[in-house]
């Protein structure tokens, strides 16, 4: 990601928008695809280690954008702002799915929020579980986070 910031400061002129092939695309049926090609693994993660919630580890990845958010202790995120968490069968050795957000408005409602579930990565153009935005499931869990984003020491 180091040449997009050069790209960035010899071409923007007032900030930088990421490259559309590192923002993940707000879309169920897109979605799969930009996992499988792994565009998040350059953003930055946490370790790999075990669920709080199941018994599945998991590595959680964070874009510029949430990255940045989360560091200044925002109680918004901004549009643009998204993290994915890779799912790892009980033992951390397998990749068995992904959970991802999107922040794609800023009204201060749940369907702010884009959120995906996929358990079929070697299948990624299979529907997915969750692909839409405001999800009740996820917005179940998430709405007592800030802007449904769980502070980086719970992650």
């Amino acid at each position: 990601m180091r040449w997009l910031g050069w790209i960035c400061l010899l071409c923007c002129v007032g900030g930088c928008v990421e490259d559309d092939a590192v923002s993940p695309p707000a879309d169920a049926a897109q979605l799969g695809g930009w996992l499988d090609a792994g565009h998040h693994l350059q953003w930055s993660e946490t370790p790999l280690r075990p669920g709080t919630d199941t018994p599945l580890f998991r590595r959680i990845y964070f874009n510029d954008a949430l990255s940045g958010s989360l560091s200044r202790g925002d109680t918004s995120h901004p549009v643009g702002a998204a993290a994915v968490r890779e799912l790892y069968d009980p033992d951390g050795s397998t990749l068995v799915g992904w959970a991802v957000m999107i922040k794609v408005d800023d009204t201060g409602a749940p369907t702010d929020w884009f959120f995906y579930e996929h358990y079929e990565p070697d299948e990624p153009q299979t529907p997915p579980l969750v692909g839409e935005r405001g999800a009740p499931g996820c917005v179940g869990c998430h709405s007592h986070a800030t802007d449904m984003i769980m502070p980086l020491e719970a992650l």
